[in-house]
């Protein structure tokens, strides 16, 4: 209620991905926060290729109690057409929401000189979830199907930092970052 009361707004969502926001209003000289704005560290879509070596952060508690993030590796292995991502990589309840960066590179390297810049750490998208496989055991007697086995696919689906930056251009954000700003 009090984040409503400052921007005149709770929580945006998407009217086209699994994405909602809301504006924080945060003091620097006042508040102990250190953050890098999205609009610097945020690859987009179209930059995104299958294949890239990725990792992705989160707080998997249903596998083990962390005091600290847990860091996975995986790859980029599909770009869904609604712009949407799938990562190779397995993820639990805790990951979601979670960032998902590109691995650096440093560049090729030829002969000791090296050749093009190579890929900042720079975030790719945010965890969704992992779709779950699921095969039934079927009765010989009957033919129906009597247990239903379901293991994590290994499979992440994220949303992309394009996704995300869609909902900070929309008119209710702009106008709520404006009143938080003074504006």
């Amino acid at each position: 209620m009090a984040i409503r009361a400052i921007t005149g707004v709770g929580w945006i969502y998407s009217t086209n991905a699994d994405v909602a926001i809301t504006i924080l209003s945060i003091n620097l000289e006042v508040d102990d926060v250190s953050f890098i704005p999205l609009d610097v560290m945020a690859a987009a879509y179209d930059s995104v290729s299958v294949g890239d070596d990725i990792f992705v952060s989160g707080f998997p508690a249903s596998v083990i109690e962390l005091d600290a993030p847990a860091l996975r590796n995986g790859m980029v292995s599909a770009k869904l057409p609604d712009g949407m991502i799938l990562i190779d990589t397995t993820t639990f309840p805790g990951n979601s929401g979670g960032p998902v960066f590109w691995k650096p590179t440093m560049g090729l390297n030829i002969f000791g000189n090296q050749i093009g810049a190579g890929r900042p750490a720079s975030l790719i998208g945010l965890a969704l979830y992992s779709p779950m496989y699921s095969e039934g055991a079927i009765s010989p007697t009957s033919g129906r199907t009597r247990v239903v086995f379901e293991a994590n696919s290994g499979l992440t689906k994220i949303v992309s930092t394009s996704k995300i930056l869609e909902v900070l251009e929309y008119p209710e954000s702009k106008a709520a970052v404006a009143r938080v700003l003074g504006k």
